[in-house]
């Protein structure tokens, strides 16, 4: 385990995480005990009120490796999970943290905190805490901010010097967002704002381009198996997509080819399920069939669900993947994350330098996924095709 006592603890760790983490632990363990004890109460975690808390950093459990480990008197000891990033939360990661530290410190002694931009807890974080109650929190960095910032009045001034190095290392790893801007910056904001609209506009534009390239690359690949299908699709920043109909696949939108600008990639996947009790039940008598063990034999291939409720979503909705499943032979319908939607494909950083590359990479993918062989043509007039859009909750 490590501990973090100066600034060069702070910054000497290599990920973005691992440095906001360490700034805050470092902040909580110089301030007030009763800090850290408010801060938490915001999640809803309570804390007997010690004389001094012990903050480890980066602490090695049997699986995993949580970004913070706070020890209370007690003793009580809260694992802290940190992303800077939205979309990013991993359920097993979280499942493989809790465990860990429930084997290590005793299950009653054990909670644990997810720290996000996100200003709401993400899916996976709601599952397992209703899964696990009284255990699994969440925290934004947002509210973390606004109650420090409500304390700085009553630091003295050793503390609030240390408030002011721990905000220059958040700004320093690019979550000034988070905060108001300062006058200068809002003036340089409004200064440029006319050429960025005219430049988000013209980058929409050739995104679209780009996207409408690697359809008509992906059916061209098909072998006269796939056609576009307007009905699903979308053409507005951050999350750009595109249906994809497959000869006698289970569903109507039978794959989608997707442009994430918020999160640079580019991907296409098979649609499995979406919102549809009837089309999951399908799909899970095929998948089992076959699709589960050629799954299981692609390392390269992953798993997605349909995500709305998400700062990288805009009012779009993404394809959001989920870690853990590559290279395994699974039930999708025991894994809580695909209680509603399944799709499975590629996704790839987004290079912008080459369209050709781009959907020439894009088609390859698509003809891999095509192996996966038709769906029985009476599914397709039985489910009806539900589509993901209307399965949402309806923007057609």
């Amino acid at each position: 385990m490590a501990m973090v006592r100066s600034l060069v603890d702070v910054m000497k760790v290599h990920t973005p995480e691992d440095r906001c983490t360490n700034a805050l632990v470092w902040l909580l363990q110089r301030c007030s005990p009763e800090i850290a004890c408010q801060m938490l109460a915001l999640a809803g975690l309570s804390v007997e009120s010690p004389d001094r808390i012990r903050g480890h950093v980066q602490w090695n459990l049997t699986h995993s490796r949580p970004d913070a480990v706070l020890e209370f008197q007690g003793p009580q000891y809260v694992v802290i999970e940190t992303k800077i990033q939205p979309g990013m939360c991993s359920a097993s990661q979280l499942r493989n943290h809790f465990r860990g530290a429930a084997q290590q410190f005793g299950r009653d002694l054990t909670t644990l905190l997810f720290l996000s931009v996100e200003r709401s807890a993400p899916a996976e974080v709601r599952q397992l805490a209703a899964r696990l109650p009284g255990k699994v929190f969440f925290l934004s960095w947002q509210q973390i901010l606004l109650f420090l910032e409500s304390k700085r009045a009553i630091l003295d001034h050793e503390q609030q010097v240390y408030f002011e190095e721990f905000l220059a290392c958040i700004r320093a790893e690019r979550l000034w967002r988070l905060f108001p801007m300062t006058t200068d910056e809002l003036k340089a904001f409004l200064a440029h704002f006319p050429e960025v609209w005219t430049k988000l506009e013209a980058a929409k534009n050739a995104l679209n381009a780009l996207l409408k390239l690697v359809c008509i690359q992906a059916v061209a690949s098909s072998g006269e198996r796939a056609a576009e299908w307007s009905d699903d699709s979308s053409e507005d920043l951050p999350c750009l997509y595109s249906t994809l109909k497959i000869r006698d696949w289970h569903t109507t939108s039978s794959a989608y080819v997707f442009i994430n600008a918020a999160l640079r990639k580019v991907g296409v996947v098979l649609t499995g399920y979406q919102d549809d009790r009837k089309q999951k039940e399908n799909f899970l008598n095929r998948w089992h069939g076959s699709f589960k063990s050629a799954f299981a034999a692609d390392p390269d291939i992953r798993t997605f669900v349909w995500e709305e409720e998400d700062e990288c979503a805009g009012g779009t909705g993404y394809f959001k993947p989920i870690d853990g499943t590559a290279g395994q032979v699974f039930d999708p319908s025991k894994i809580e994350v695909f209680a509603d939607y399944f799709y499975w494909g590629y996704w790839h950083d987004l290079d912008v330098a080459d369209f050709s590359k781009v959907s020439q990479l894009i088609a390859e993918d698509f003809k891999k996924l095509l192996t996966y062989g038709p769906g029985e043509g009476t599914l397709t007039k039985k489910t009806g095709g539900k589509t993901r859009a209307k399965a949402a909750g309806g923007k057609d």
